[in-house]
This record gives C-alpha cells, sequence and structure tokens, in this order.
C-alpha cells in the first residue's frame, strides 16, 4: 500500500511538469466531481500569474537612470540594471546573463553622449531589432571636454567628446524623466495614467530639490572647485560653481608629480577652496594635494544605488551629495 501511495504522488507531480494546455487536458480526464471547481481556480490562478509577468522589461546602463524609471514606472515594469554600484560605465563588460537579459528586453534607457560605448556593439550583435533604445542625452545642451580634460563650456572644434555627466543637472533629470514618460506611454498606454501622475510627483519633487540647492549656494563667496573626474560639471553650470581644473585626465589614470606640483600651485594662485574627488580614487594622492595646497577634500558619488549608505534613489543620491558639498565650503 506505501509503494503505491508514492506512485500516485509521482503521478500527480508530473501534472506541473506540462505546459499550461496540457493540464487542463489532464484535469478534464479527472475523475472527480471536484473538478470543475479545481479547473475554474487553476484558470484563475494562470490567469492572474500571466498578468503579474506582462509587466515590461525595461534595461537600463546605470543606477541613477534606474532610479529615474523607478520614479516614474514603479512596480509597472521590470527593471534590469547593467551596471552595479561603483561600477565603471566606462570599463563595463556584460556577462552572458545580461546579454540575454538585453535581447529579451523592450526598452533599453541609457544616458549616452559616450558614456556607453559598450552598449552599440553589444545591442547590434545581440539584439534582433525590436529593442527601443533611448539616449537620455539627446536634446539636452551638452558640455563638452577636450584631451586635455578641462571642460570646454564653448563647443569649440578641438573638443574630442561631450561629458555625459548630465543626470547630476536636477533640471536635466527632469527631462529625462519626461522622455522616460513619453516612451513608456507609447509601449505601455493602458498604465499612461499612472506614468503622468508619477512624473507630474516627480517634477514637483525636482522642482523643490532644485530650489533647495539653488538657496543653499547662493551664500558663496569663493566658487571655485577643482575635481578628480569632470562628473560635476553640469551641477556646477547649473548652481554657479567654477570649476579650476581636473586632476586625473582619464577615469583612473593617475596624476604624474610633475602634474600635482601642477595642480597645487594651480589651486593656491585661483585661491580654490574644495576638491571634488569621487568615491573609490587613491586617497594617497588626494591626500598630498590638499596638504601641500590647503584645499578641503569632500568626497562625492555621482552614481549611488541600491546598498549605498543615503544614497538609494535620485533624491537621495543629490541631497548625499549637496551635504558633501555645503561641508568643503563650510556651509554647515
Amino acid at each position: 500500500m506505501e509503494y503505491k501511495r508514492k506512485q500516485k504522488t509521482c503521478k500527480k507531480n508530473k501534472i506541473w511538469d506540462k505546459d499550461y494546455f496540457d493540464i487542463i487536458k489532464e484535469i478534464f480526464k479527472m475523475k472527480s466531481r471536484y473538478t470543475t471547481v479545481f479547473l475554474i481556480v487553476l484558470t484563475v490562478f494562470f490567469l492572474m500569474y500571466g498578468t503579474a509577468n506582462a509587466r515590461i522589461r525595461v534595461v537600463t546602463s546605470i543606477v541613477p537612470v534606474s532610479a529615474l524609471v523607478m520614479a516614474i514606472a514603479g512596480n509597472e515594469v521590470e527593471l534590469h540594471t547593467l551596471l552595479p554600484p561603483n561600477a565603471s560605465p566606462h570599463t563595463f563588460e556584460a556577462k552572458p546573463s545580461q546579454v540575454k537579459i538585453i535581447a529579451n528586453a523592450r526598452v533599453f534607457f541609457m544616458i549616452g553622449a559616450g558614456l556607453e560605448n559598450w552598449a552599440k556593439t553589444l545591442i547590434k550583435a545581440n539584439v534582433e531589432g525590436n529593442l527601443i533604445v533611448v539616449e537620455l542625452s539627446k536634446g539636452l545642451d551638452l558640455i563638452g571636454f577636450s584631451g586635455s580634460g578641462e571642460e570646454d563650456h564653448h563647443h569649440h572644434n578641438h573638443m574630442t567628446s561631450m561629458n555625459p555627466h548630465v543626470w547630476l543637472d536636477p533640471l536635466y533629470a527632469l527631462k529625462m524623466s519626461k522622455t522616460i514618460r513619453d516612451v513608456l506611454i507609447k509601449i505601455d498606454p493602458e498604465n499612461s495614467p499612472i506614468y503622468n501622475e508619477n512624473f507630474n510627483k516627480f517634477s514637483l519633487e525636482i522642482k523643490t530639490l532644485h530650489k533647495k540647492i539653488q538657496e543653499t549656494l547662493s551664500v558663496l563667496e569663493n566658487r571655485n572647485y577643482i575635481s578628480f573626474h569632470p562628473a560635476w560639471v553640469y551641477f556646477a553650470k547649473r548652481y554657479g560653481l567654477k570649476s579650476m581644473g581636473v586632476i586625473e585626465d582619464a577615469p583612473g589614470r593617475e596624476p604624474t608629480p610633475l602634474k600635482i606640483n601642477r595642480i597645487v600651485n594651480n589651486i593656491k594662485t585661483n585661491n580654490v577652496a574644495v576638491i571634488f574627488a569621487d568615491s573609490g580614487i587613491n586617497s594617497k594622492t588626494a591626500d598630498i594635494i590638499a596638504v601641500e595646497s590647503g584645499a578641503r577634500i569632500v568626497f562625492l558619488d555621482p552614481l549611488g544605488g541600491a546598498g549605498c549608505v543615503n544614497k538609494d534613489g535620485y533624491f537621495n543620491l543629490i541631497n548625499y551629495n549637496l551635504e558633501q558639498i555645503k561641508k568643503g565650503y563650510n556651509l554647515n
């Protein structure tokens, strides 16, 4: 008897290994007075399961873009971020599992402006053409920088590329979120009321944040700064800070002793009060420059993300960096 009971159990379990329609056929074959009720319950379950998993698959390149998508879409999309927190978008290489996610996605939101040079090759090689690729920096007034690493606000012909760190300007983030909303409405019109409502809420919060930053930094007299990496040029332009140079010519390229000496002299000559350093840089280099020049170092984070204390979500990220900048300029 025990062996027969085990056989019966195994036979039941095999049903669940079948396709949905095969399951229905099996149920119709069952000789039970509960078949009809069970069939109704099972059908409702599959309908609910199918609806829950019918969300649009959205892929983003970096955490800040995901933060903007979340602000507009909430839980209405299945969101995947390619780069983990603190990963460099300049040197990223997608894993096979991530390539599969992109291949099955409906839309891919990226910054563009040269930030994700790997993306076009990756998409071309692995996506057949159904994927909508959106470069959020398009239509924005971009700032270029020359081969020396110095920002070029005048778009001269010697400019080698554009600075992609547009999300650090809250008003540019608002424009990008509008693009996200419009794209989501186009491919998912059924949820357009949700996207519109979330965008309107986000817009009000961004404008409040913008006003807060304006008021906080309005009292500054000396607005000069030097940065390790030119991530903050859009933020600086929006709020009247003045970049006096960049320490690293390229991400991760340590300055030579000769360049360090020039930087120190530059800081002294231009009365630079603050050095903006990105999280994860060589702190020894930063310490040498600070000691020799007398400038204060603040560690900023342009990316943030889940697991980063006080930097998860767009507003937390910007507010965190604002607090660090306040410390650098002695505004606390």
